[in-house]
């Protein structure tokens, strides 16, 4: 999953870079999966204290990418 989250940051980065929509959306796509398959597999198949912290991580993941995506929407929509 970690590998997963690693491509799709690539995946954004070069889509940010090159200006390609197709790799930006394919990148938000990955990120999605991975996003899904910690939450609905990862985090079951771990105990209780490290499925509560790998759930408090996603949390801080996903809150930070929504402050980065607040801070800078004019520039994203521009991207997008």
């Amino acid at each position: 999953t970690v590998v997963w989250a690693l491509v799709a940051f690539a995946a954004l980065g070069a889509g940010f870079l090159l200006r390609e929509r197709v790799y930006r959306l394919m990148g938000l796509l990955i990120l999605a999966v991975a996003v899904g398959h910690v939450f609905f597999v990862d985090v079951w198949k771990m105990g209780q204290f490290a499925g509560i912290l790998g759930i408090i991580g996603l949390a801080l993941v996903l809150l930070t990418l929504g402050f980065i995506y607040n801070r800078f929407a004019e520039q994203i929509k521009k991207w997008l």
